[in-house]
């Protein structure tokens, strides 16, 4: 399950340590209802790394390859989940996808930063899943 985050973050030619403007990344979740992970991603400090790693439960994370410190220093991330066979924790319904916005240096309060998320999911057995998927996906939904 390969899923890609890509966007076009304003620049900074001045800085030696980073060049983007601000910074996306993605986890994904499973089972939970999405308004839990508003409300808790609503109550975290973004800026501190700890809280942010901890939020919710690792259990309900599916964790991708490359890992998120991996992904998240550029503009196209890329991250896959592959089970090989039967996973422990088995993923259930819904999925839930979480993009965290860091701004690192824009100063317009107003600044709305576009993205794209493709996403893959596929199966061995020949089961519909695309109209499934098509119908149970919810609009995004923003924090501010």
């Amino acid at each position: 399950m390969p899923v890609a985050l890509t966007f076009n973050p304003p620049t900074r030619m001045t800085r030696g340590d980073s060049y983007l403007g601000n910074q996306l990344e993605f986890k994904l979740f499973h089972t939970l209802d999405s308004d839990i992970l508003v409300n808790q991603f609503a109550e975290v400090d973004l800026s501190d790394e700890e809280q942010l790693a901890n939020v919710i439960d690792k259990k309900y994370e599916i964790v991708m390859d490359p890992g998120i410190d991996t992904r998240k220093n550029g503009c196209y991330q890329k991250g896959v989940k592959e089970y090989k066979g039967e996973p422990q924790n088995i993923p259930t319904s819904p999925f839930t996808l979480v993009i965290i916005y860091s701004n690192k240096g824009i100063n317009n309060l107003n600044y709305t930063q576009d993205y794209c998320v493709p996403m893959v999911i596929e199966h061995i057995e020949g089961i519909k899943l695309y109209n499934k998927i098509r119908n149970t996906i919810q609009s995004r939904v923003r924090i501010r």
